[in-house]
């Protein structure tokens, strides 16, 4: 039986809650309790640099023949996603501390067998890179074939190791243009008690089905919008499943109640992602009640121990900008649940959209009606957020800027074929605090959104930019004050020390002159000075 005691100071170097003198309003925040405050659960693990348990890592790395596209920097996709693969090789070889095995498969129509399971050492570095650079792209996406080989791999390795800490992570770029694409049907090959994480690799994927199956048990979607930032997205990646302090980790609050960014709800009891080293959360929450609230966190530290965190009272406080989080995540809910009506199907002929349509169209009056009101909704709430900042000299609070540019992101993308896979990607990112998002509103042209067309691919370009619009958008708004310039990776108020320098090393980038001569003499990789993306 689990033991329960209180190693808050081991665990948490700060746990506290915190509410507003002034009570709700349900107009903005539809919360099920009469005359209630709203509050934040605020808590930062501490720095730990100890791994305690034994992993597994089995990659799942799409070689379809579109993996062979080309990028804004000459290299391909696959150049791009290997030299990744390649980095976090060599990160394991540089922290031996880290205890785990690797087993690497790619797929398209069939499966391939890259990396038998294997320690990753000084021994065999250079000929499980060799290997890597061998995945060449070739032929269609089955994903359901690759989920199912996935599956009986990972239960291959829960049979032999049951102790051992299993991670699946899975790539494609593309369609299901093989095989089925049913979310139902794909979701039954989720082993659900392991770590998945899904990641879609460019702006072709389906969103809506990794988002689908990634619903399953401990699953994670992750959106790689620009094809040069892999390396950030998998170091973060990386660094959220080597660093953990707290595994299903479980809120539960007495007296009040919890705001679950998922499914739009307010709960007593609230399951969130493991607790990382460093990582700075806050939760939403809400009382009738201030002075009885209760929230303790409950989790696994270790193999067999369940630690209770009571969250200590502080003094009242103006939560203004966590008001404006809610809304946010409230706002990115409604748009993503809309948006997830145009899931693209596969069509029997060709045709705008090659050989995929959408399940709606925006013909129907009801579904545009509601269309524009949720777009208009989108301008005004971004224009009410920038009047608080500038009337608050707020222009640079890294948390209202960061719900600005989720604004942003959804209102430039909304009625494109990209809508869905920016808005949840957004949605997500926000409601788990990541430090990545897709923010590369580029592939968008604003001569199709003036048309109000449903999209046109743009070239792929690095440069960031204010992007302007002309009065009267649509009729519908004034969207000139949408004139935005997004924030830098720099300024992502979830970025921890720690996670930083995972993110550079597997970023990083070198020649393979230099590459060999530092695996040979077994110095630390991380050439900073050859680093691609400044951190």
């Amino acid at each position: 039986m689990a033991t329960f005691i209180d190693v808050t100071q081991n665990i948490l170097s700060q746990n506290t809650i915190c509410f507003e003198t002034r009570l709700i309003n349900v107009e903005q925040i539809n919360v099920p309790l009469e005359n209630s405050q709203f509050g934040i659960l605020d808590f930062k693990a501490v720095t730990s640099h100890n791994v305690l348990d034994i992993l597994e890592f089995l990659f799942i790395i799409d070689c379809s023949g579109s993996m062979s596209d080309k990028c804004a920097d000459g290299r391909t996709k696959m150049q791009h996603i290997t030299h990744t693969l390649k980095n976090m090789i060599i990160f394991f070889k540089e922290h031996p501390n880290i205890k785990l095995f690797v087993t690497i498969y790619a797929f398209d129509t069939e499966i391939y067998n890259i990396v038998e399971r294997t320690p990753i050492s000084k021994d065999n570095i250079l000929e499980i890179l060799a290997k890597i650079d061998q995945i060449l792209p070739r032929g269609s996406t089955n994903i359901e074939f690759a989920l199912e080989n996935s599956s009986k791999e990972i239960n291959k390795i829960k049979n032999l190791y049951p102790t051992h800490k299993i991670n699946h992570i899975f790539m494609t770029d593309g369609e299901a243009t093989s095989g089925s694409n049913d979310i139902t049907i794909l979701q039954s090959y989720i082993v659900s008690d392991v770590t998945n994480i899904f990641i879609g690799f460019g702006i072709e994927h389906d969103s809506t089905l990794l988002n689908g199956i990634s619903s399953v048990g401990n699953s994670s979607y992750y959106f790689i919008d620009k094809l040069e930032s892999a390396g950030l997205v998998y170091g973060e990646i990386l660094h959220s499943i080597v660093y953990k302090i707290l595994t299903e980790p479980e809120i539960t609050i007495k007296n009040g109640l919890i705001y679950d960014y998922k499914t739009n709800t307010w709960v007593e009891n609230l399951k969130i992602g493991d607790i990382i080293s460093e990582a700075n959360k806050i939760y939403n929450i809400a009382s009738n009640n201030i002075h009885d609230c209760a929230v303790e966190i409950k989790g696994n530290h270790g193999t067999d121990l369940t630690i209770i965190f009571p969250s200590i009272h502080i003094e009242s406080a103006d939560l203004t900008r966590h008001v404006y989080r809610q809304r946010t995540l409230q706002l990115l809910f409604e748009v993503s649940e809309f948006l997830k009506k145009y899931r693209p199907i596969r069509k029997n002929s060709p045709d705008i959209f090659g050989i995929f349509g959408f399940q709606n169209s925006y013909n129907n009056s009801e579904l545009y009606d509601e269309k524009i009101r949720v777009k208009h909704k989108l301008s005004e709430f971004i224009i009410e957020m920038k009047n608080y900042m500038e009337d608050n000299k707020l222009e640079n609070d890294k948390i209202l800027k960061n719900l600005c540019d989720d604004i942003y992101v959804c209102y430039r993308s909304f009625d494109t074929k990209y809508g869905s896979m920016f808005c949840t990607s957004r949605h997500t990112s926000q409601g788990t605090q990541r430090i990545y998002t897709a923010s590369n509103t580029e592939y968008l042209d604003e001569n199709d959104l003036r048309n109000n067309s449903v999209f046109r691919f743009r070239g792929r370009r690095l440069t960031r930019h204010t992007n302007h619009f002309p009065q009267n958008f649509h009729n519908t708004t004034n969207v000139s004050i949408l004139d935005h310039e997004l924030s830098s990776f720099d300024d992502t108020p979830y970025l921890t020390p720690q996670a930083t320098n995972v993110m550079r090393a597997i970023s990083s980038q070198t020649t393979d002159d230099n590459l060999n001569l530092n695996l040979n003499l077994g110095s630390n990789y991380d050439d900073k000075s050859q680093d691609t993306f400044k951190i």
